[in-house]
């Protein structure tokens, strides 16, 4: 039976204890968290102890649950890997390049598995995408369109008690959300070359948070993509398209994060469409990504969305900010 130790009690902590609590081959040894306010009533909702002593706790348990604010990841990281235990961490896996590196440097000198909570890999609509592709149906990818845009943190003004707004903690969409985006495309499609992309804010009070980006993204394939995504539109809307040459497949609903309807079109005549009902917040694919990393540990595989991936996906998020700055594309 393996233990892991959740390290963050904020909101996302619940969809992953709830996946643990339905997994035989793992049990949670325990809540630890800055705010022993919410370590306690995580802990007492999953009726686990909440941890104090963050160094023993690690060296009693298999793994660790990182669930931080980003910029705070690597220090948790780096001591569960020093003391050999397996990282679960949510994406994006770091705020800065020289984390991001430092925390892949390390799962590959101490040869524990390192996963990046990439949940949309674990969602049906991914895996329709996916399948589709490459059955060969779509023929060779051509673009890649993404809109994705809703109410999200700090609409309206609105801060709310959420680290994405706080001063000190936050990273903006383009590292912290976008992260989701782009490892769909780069997971289906292959690495990105290059980057042409503008951001902005639209909070006064946080004149640095951006909120609303368009991203073009050059893939070495010969692929291309589009990412439009906002923070701060009052009409939520989510579609996700792949134009190939034998075929589109797109994915979309009416919802920041949700998938109501797949459709598709071949150039052999041939359509379809179907009722999808992919809920993000459901807990099905949090339920999908715990199962799929418990299977890696104990069957010793490494993770498909590793340390690496977190990695080459943050690369991309901060070219998307540096393209901003510098107003012209941005090599990779």
């Amino acid at each position: 039976m393996l233990k892991t130790l959740m390290i963050g009690a904020g909101g996302i902590s619940r969809h992953h204890c709830a996946a643990l609590s339905r997994i035989k081959d793992i049990s949670l040894y325990g809540i630890y968290d800055i705010s022993a306010g919410n370590a306690e009533k995580l802990a007492e909702e999953f009726n686990v102890p909440v941890v104090t002593d963050l160094e023993a706790a690690i060296r009693e348990v298999d793994m660790i649950h990182l669930l931080t604010p980003p910029s705070k990841r690597v220090e948790y990281a780096s001591l569960a890997m020093r003391n050999g235990k397996h990282v679960f961490a949510e994406k994006p896996s770091a705020m800065t390049m020289a984390d991001a590196l430092l925390m892949e440097r390390l799962a590959s000198e101490t040869g524990v598995k390192f996963m990046v909570a990439f949940t949309q890999r674990f969602r049906h609509g991914y895996r329709l995408m996916k399948e589709t592709l490459e059955s060969g149906k779509l023929g060779e990818p051509v673009q890649f369109i993404c809109v994705r845009i809703g109410p999200g943190p700090g609409y309206d003004g609105n801060l709310g008690a959420s680290w994405r707004t706080d001063p000190d903690l936050m990273c903006g969409m383009s590292i912290e959300s976008l992260s989701h985006d782009i490892d769909f495309i780069t997971s289906l499609l292959g690495k990105v070359s290059h980057v042409g992309a503008a951001v902005s804010g639209t909070v006064p009070s946080l004149p640095a948070y951006d909120n609303n980006i368009s991203a073009s993204l050059s893939l070495r394939s010969g692929c291309f993509a589009t990412i439009a995504a906002s923070w701060s539109s009052a009409l939520p809307y989510n579609c996700k398209t792949l134009i190939g040459t034998k075929g589109t497949l797109s994915l979309y609903g009416d919802a920041i994060w949700d998938f109501s309807m797949a459709k598709a079109a071949f150039s052999d005549g041939t359509q379809w469409q179907t009722e999808l009902n992919d809920i993000f917040l459901d807990g099905t694919a949090y339920q999908a990504e715990n199962d799929y990393f418990i299977s890696c540990i104990l069957e010793d595989r490494q993770p498909h969305c590793d340390a690496r991936a977190g990695r080459e996906t943050l690369e991309v998020s901060l070219a998307i900010l540096r393209s901003n700055k510098e107003r012209q594309a941005v090599s990779l």
